[in-house]
């Protein structure tokens, strides 16, 4: 209408709305079903099915009145102030009415009784002229005026472009919807990858999965009518992402005692990295394939529960596959780690790790084996508790407030629930430029320089053949830096019997595994003793026992504990140290050289921080033979048990290894004064030098130059009785480098004098 709008629903109905100043809007009661509308500038008519006319609203020219009642009504309008109506011919003037004849470029070509009839045999482009011939029983009228025209001709729009994307699984299109005017009936999309057609679909965007990894793909895409085709888009051409399936970057596995841990690197971006879940609590009991028997496996993840998370160039992560042996051990999504108890000490176990993402497994890593080990093992007599360890210590595996290992530190040395305890450990060497120990070092830091025998494991047997409890280590030292190449067996033998359930004892044997003879090697256990209030402890001699030992302090003491060197004809190095003054504390070669070969010192350290060394030397071992000696650690609570306890030790001693002793010095000391031929000669740049000794002398070994020259003095001091050896390294006092040449050995020992020409080639 002029200012208002009408509208007839499918079922009959009408609406209307705007300007309602004539009550154009209001729609009238009772209209019955509506067939026809009209609106005009402030009116309306309706035609009902039934033939009736309705008309509303302004009516200034009576443009709502209907003059009389009309039938065969065909079409009805409204203008801005009249009504209108178109009447069917009736023919009662014209004729008796037939239908009508279609002439199409002059020629008939349908008869219809319908007022319209569809021409649909144009072709696009093509141009028909039509004519209407009324037919009647009485005739034809005359033609209708020509009436000329042709087919719309579809516009086919096209779509303007083709965006696509890829991911690990599928790739992605997408495009605008059709858009223009006169473009045909739209049907859908059709879709061609490389140039074939490959879907129909209604939708502006499609996903394609079930393509191959490194392939690429070409797609284009076009509008689909009833009457034709659109033109394609441009090619776009790409491929799936193809997943890199990524290993972790690193993976560790660390042995433990019947144990291994597990790490590795997370393959994840950190900003992919969901916040860690609490940790599993206690151990999931858990096996996959064929592992030969259940482990205890802890921080094993349920792959039902696990997260899907993207990986950049990796692909959809999923979690990572562990391995034994080859065989699948665990699954795990939430975690980089794992621990695995319940392993055999002294087996080997090979792991490697696999990711799992939804688009494959990675490859699997090299395998790393590991041998499950005991760092330490407990020696408890009831009364007494110490650690051995697979490193050369006693006690601990370093200090006593360090814990160094996956399986703690140690227990110490404990008596009566004491700790007597600071550090303990094995020294052996043939001078103060290969000694070879676990102990602190002038840095403050520990040497590692005992290594356990590949295919042997720490272990303490109960019972034991002699005793309760009976330890066994067995070690090398090829940690060292400067390695003697000698295999250590340890045995220790702790009982619970009455008479000796104070003590521990260590029995060690020395093979010398290197191709060349060890001259003038000393042996020994160092202590650092804390006994109650360190600071005022006492270390001092006991000759009757060759034991030193330690006191808590000079008046009234209560807390006793040694070590008393359990052979007699290998030599003696004890001694009692103060540590401050002794060099302990910061314990260099020079400051260990010294008291592994000071033979045995009888004055004691009073009042202060104090260590003891008990130890064999100089002993020869040749190439492949060995050498074996003992010491004893105990604990008592007064001076006199202390001295029964070394009694029953030394009466167990000398029973069960009897071959180790011989009963008097001599049996195994040299007969005669000795100065033995320097090893090698000729050398560069050390070479060893030998001397024997059958009593305790004063003794001074100097190297003199051809012309009688003293070039360096190498030994000034008092011995005891045994075989031992000294090294020159080629220089004068002076430290400088000697010229090549002969020069002379000479030792003075009391009375005894003699020469040896060493040969020095450079």
């Amino acid at each position: 209408g002029g200012y208002h709008m009408l509208a007839l629903k499918s079922d009959g109905s009408i609406v209307a709305w705007g300007s309602n100043g004539n009550g154009q809007t209001e729609i009238p009661a009772n209209l019955g079903e509506v067939e026809k509308i009209a609106a005009g500038g402030y009116h309306n008519m309706v035609l009902n099915t039934n033939g009736e006319l309705i008309s509303w609203g302004y009516n200034n020219n009576g443009q709502t009145d209907l003059p009389e009642v009309f039938e065969d009504v065909t079409q009805i309008a409204c203008g801005d102030a009249f009504t209108a109506l178109l009447l069917a011919n009736t023919g009662e003037e014209c004729g008796t009415l037939n239908g009508y004849t279609v002439y199409e470029g002059g020629d008939s070509i349908a008869f219809t009784t319908a007022s319209n009839y569809a021409v649909t045999t144009l072709e696009w482009g093509e141009e028909a002229c039509y004519n209407i011939a009324v037919n009647y029983n009485e005739g034809y009228s005359t033609w209708s005026d020509t009436i000329c025209s042709s087919l719309i001709t579809p516009a086919f729009c096209a779509i303007d472009t083709l965006h696509a994307e890829s991911d690990y699984d599928m790739i992605y299109l997408e495009w605008p919807q059709h858009t223009g005017n006169l473009c045909g009936t739209f049907i859908g999309y059709k879709i061609y990858q490389d140039g074939y057609p490959i879907d129909t679909v209604s939708l502006s965007e499609h996903e394609l999965p079930d393509l191959e990894y490194d392939t690429e793909y070409c797609y284009t895409v076009s509008a689909l009518y009833a009457e034709g085709e659109s033109i394609t888009t441009d090619m776009v051409c790409l491929s799936l992402v193809t997943p890199q399936l990524c290993l972790p970057d690193s993976f560790t596995v660390v042995p433990a005692d019947t144990s291994v841990f597990i790490d590795w690197m997370s393959v994840l971006d950190s900003a992919d990295v969901p916040p860690a879940p609490p940790a599993p609590q206690g151990h999931i009991q858990k096996a996959f394939g064929n592992t030969g028997g259940l482990n205890d496996i802890s921080n094993v993840s349920d792959p039902e529960t696990r997260s899907l998370l993207e990986v950049d160039g990796c692909g959809i992560f999923l979690g990572y596959t562990i391995f034994q042996n080859g065989d699948t051990l665990a699954f795990i999504t939430d975690s980089t780690s794992l621990s695995i108890t319940g392993l055999e000490n002294g087996v080997e176990y090979c792991f490697s790790i696999g990711a799992a993402y939804e688009q494959g497994n990675s490859p699997i890593s090299d395998e790393i084996c590991v041998i499950p080990f005991a760092a330490r093992r407990e020696h408890d007599t009831g009364i007494i508790q110490t650690s051995i360890t697979n490193e050369g210590n006693i006690g601990f595996t370093d200090w006593a407030w360090i814990d160094d290992s996956t399986t703690g530190n140690g227990v110490g040395f404990v008596y009566s629930g004491n700790n007597y305890l600071f550090e303990s450990g094995l020294l052996v060497g043939t001078s103060q430029d290969q000694i070879s120990d676990c102990i602190r070092n002038e840095w403050l830091w520990f040497e590692e320089d005992f290594v356990e025998e590949e295919g042997t494991s720490l272990h303490i047997d109960v019972p034991g053949e002699l005793t309760y409890q009976e330890g066994l280590a067995i070690l090398n030292d090829s940690g060292a830096d400067n390695p003697l190449g000698i295999r250590i067996v340890q045995k220790s033998y702790a009982d619970i019997v009455y008479e000796t359930r104070n003590g521990v004892l260590f029995h060690y044997t020395l093979v010398n595994e290197s191709n060349a003879d060890l001259t003038g090697l000393y042996a020994g256990l160092f202590f650092d003793w804390d006994v109650m209030d360190y600071s005022v402890n006492v270390a001092s001699y006991n000759a009757d026992h060759q034991m030193v030992y330690v006191q808590d302090q000079e008046e009234n003491p209560a807390h006793f504990a040694g070590s008393m060197l359990m052979n007699v004809g290998l030599g003696a190095n004890i001694d009692a140290l103060h540590n401050a003054d002794d060099g302990v504390y910061q314990y260099s070669n020079a400051f260990k050289w010294t008291h592994m070969t000071g033979g045995i010192n009888d004055a004691p350290a009073s009042n202060a921080d104090v260590s003891t060394y008990a130890g064999i030397g100089p002993v020869d071992i040749t190439a492949g033979d060995s050498v074996s000696f003992g010491i004893a650690v105990f604990a008592a609570s007064s001076v006199y048990e202390l001295e029964y306890v070394a009694g029953e030790l030394r009466s167990f001693w000398d029973t069960h290894f009897p071959e180790e002793l011989g009963n008097e010095n001599e049996a195994t000391l040299p007969d005669v004064f000795a100065l033995h031929q320097n090893y090698p000669n000729p050398f560069n740049p050390v070479t060893s030098i030998r001397y024997d000794l059958p009593v305790a002398a004063n003794v001074q070994v100097d190297v003199y130059s051809l012309l009688g020259q003293k070039v360096k003095t190498l030994v000034r001091g008092a011995h005891q009785p045994g075989f031992h050896a000294v090294q020159w390294n080629g220089t004068n006092d002076m430290g400088s480098p000697v010229a090549s040449g002969m020069y002379i050995c000479r030792i003075q020992a009391d009375r005894f004098n003699a020469v040896k020409k060493l040969i020095l080639m450079k």
